[in-house]
């Protein structure tokens, strides 16, 4: 349910401000608009250091240590903010230091340990002594008076010393790039002490992942004085009189307005213009609160005059989960999973994203016992005949279900009745003017495309009558034509024939469902018959063959959950909500208010 919104205007004394907005954020019911923001001296201190301790929470978080317990010391939060960007950005000085002494490494390792001193004192004995590198063909071309030896070759290049009692032209010489003045083995000391040094500070930097709970801490201390700083500096001055806007859930404006009178501020409370920036506020029921982490994951928000569809997005989402899945096997990992993460979910946000994954994991684990899908293996008449691994009958499937034709008349029934709620919402919310006729003539179209389909495409006809899905289509293309085109909109005339079309093919497009579960079902039985063939291959082929079972398993799940993202969020966020004319044009609902309890 969107929760309705009034929009408050709130004054105060000039002195009064900041205890106002101490106030105000106390009681954390008024999301803030700014009418103008201000980028005062202020701000700009405190978003320098935002800035910082975000990069300090984001380098700590991404690391990953054996023993993630958290500690609580000594260390303030800006403490361990300055000691992990120092750490970070001296390691980032010295592993450039390091780069640069392993490429020297890397061109003096030819030549081995020697003393650069003692070629220069050849030198000025008039024994010229020069280190060079060559292939085999150039070397032939030096000339016949100098003495070459052999150092080292690799990959066809020869490394070598060419000694000469007279000066040679150095530009005629292919002289090697070596660094100067420094030996092999001071460069390899010098590396294992930048290394130790990077090492050190690696370490440290684990230790200080024990300490990110107080960082997170001090975060969520920085972010709300940003944010009352930006408040405060944003309020519209007007002498003696201050003042700002937002918008708060109708349930709590008496809340505010008591407030108002105990502090003595003045308090205007208005309905919102048709033209305000309103924010959404999504009041789930607590049965169907498993939806929220899917929004938050994909970042929506239907728009505050749109509708709440976190009902049947959960319901739909789970049955899509499902089928994509489509592997029992695969649901019982993710339920056993689910299960282990319920015993260390502490938060309610965690709590929620793990029972969204218990009923997504449930579902698909129902889906592998009707279709009898577990690891890619389905016990059939042919596998029991030929003494294949079978599962136990339980495991083994509704036959119903078995039946590739049955699973694809099961996603357009599927379709129909996800579409068919849309356009009977729409019809609801229209009742009282001409336009939810348009809406019958929506469900006429729908339903006659749906039996055309199930007739032609599936080979399955629902009705007796070979054209009956004729009979609605056309009834429904002009009660459509009538009630549902504004005949005063020349690109709504213009674009009708697109959108009936569109209806259909978006009838058709939840056939997805069944390719992409049965794309997934022939990755997991490929990879099964490959780990097989391995068994009696060769010696130690049953160890190769679970081998390759597992991996192709993992990477079967892998491909299975980008499936569900790209189709499953698809048929709901795309199809579903096209025809329910929802845009997902909101922004949330966010009160000012405080992030930490002190």
């Amino acid at each position: 349910m969107i929760v309705k919104m009034k929009k408050a205007t709130m004054l105060c004394l000039h002195s009064d401000k900041e205890s106002a907005l101490d106030k105000l954020r106390d009681l954390g019911v008024m999301h803030v608009e700014l009418e103008n923001r201000v980028e005062s001296d202020d701000i700009a201190s405190i978003e320098q250091v935002v800035a910082k301790i975000d990069r300090a929470a984001a380098l700590l978080s991404a690391r990953v240590v054996k023993d993630s317990s958290q500690k609580q010391g000594n260390l303030s939060g800006l403490e361990i903010c300055n000691e992990a960007i120092e750490i970070v950005e001296t390691d980032v000085a010295l592993k450039k230091v390091l780069d640069e002494l392993v490429r020297d490494r890397d061109r003096l390792a030819p030549w081995g340990e020697f003393s650069q001193d003692l070629v220069a004192d050849l030198r000025a004995k008039d024994v010229h002594v020069y280190l060079c590198a060559a292939t085999k063909e150039d070397i032939a071309k030096l000339p016949e008076h100098v003495s070459i030896h052999d150092i080292h070759e690799e990959g066809g290049e020869h490394y070598f010393l060419l000694i000469s009692h007279d000066e040679m032209d150095e530009q005629m010489l292919p002289l090697a790039n070596i660094p100067e003045g420094v030996s092999l083995s001071e460069l390899n000391s010098s590396i294992a002490g930048y290394e130790s040094k990077i090492m050190k500070n690696e370490a440290r930097l684990d230790d200080l992942v024990h300490y990110i709970g107080t960082l997170e801490e001090y975060q969520k201390e920085i972010h709300e004085e940003l944010e009352f700083t930006t408040n405060r500096d944003g309020m519209i001055d007007a002498g003696t009189v201050v003042h700002m806007t937002g918008y708060v859930p109708a349930p709590a404006v008496d809340e505010l307005t008591q407030s108002a009178k105990d502090n003595g501020w003045g308090i205007l409370v208005v309905e919102p213009a048709s033209d305000d920036a309103v924010p959404t506020y999504v009041k789930v029921p607590k049965m169907f609160s498993a939806s929220k982490p899917i929004f938050d994951f994909i970042g929506i928000s239907p728009g505050y005059n749109e509708v709440d569809i976190s009902s049947t997005f959960l319901v739909f989402f789970t049955i899509f989960f499902g089928m994509i899945i489509g592997d029992g096997g695969y649901g019982a990992i993710f339920l056993g999973l689910s299960l282990f993460a319920m015993t260390k979910a502490t938060t309610a946000a965690a709590k929620r994203t793990v029972n969204l994954f218990t009923i997504l994991s449930v579902a698909t684990v129902g889906w592998g016992f009707l279709t009898g899908n577990f690891f890619g293996v389905v016990n059939s008449a042919e596998a029991l005949a030929a003494g294949n691994f079978q599962w136990p009958a339980i495991m083994g499937g509704v036959e119903w279900f078995k039946n590739d034709q049955h699973i694809q008349l099961l996603c357009f029934m599927i379709a129909i009745v996800h579409l068919s709620i849309a356009h009977g919402w729409k019809l609801i919310l229209q009742i009282n003017t001409l336009k939810a006729v348009g809406e019958i003539g929506w469900l006429g179209l729908i339903w006659g495309a749906f039996f055309v389909i199930a007739e032609m495409v599936v080979k399955m006809p629902i009705l007796p009558m070979a054209d009956a899905g004729m009979y609605l289509i056309g009834p429904g293309l002009l009660l459509m034509l009538l009630f549902s085109v504004d005949w005063t909109d020349i690109g709504d005339i213009l674009n009708f024939p697109f959108g009936a079309l569109g209806g259909f093919v978006d009838l058709l497009s939840y056939i997805r469902l069944f390719a992409v579960g049965l794309s997934g079902y022939y990755v997991a039985v490929s990879f099964n018959q490959l780990g097989y063939g391995m068994f009696e291959a060769f010696p130690g082929g049953m160890v190769v063959g679970v081998l390759v079972i597992v991996f192709g398993h993992m990477l079967n799940i892998a491909l299975c959950a980008m499936g569900v993202l790209v189709h499953g969020i698809r048929l709901n966020t795309l199809e579903f909500s096209g025809h329910l004319d929802l845009e997902w044009a909101g922004f949330v609902f966010a009160p000012f208010k405080k992030l930490i309890n002190k």
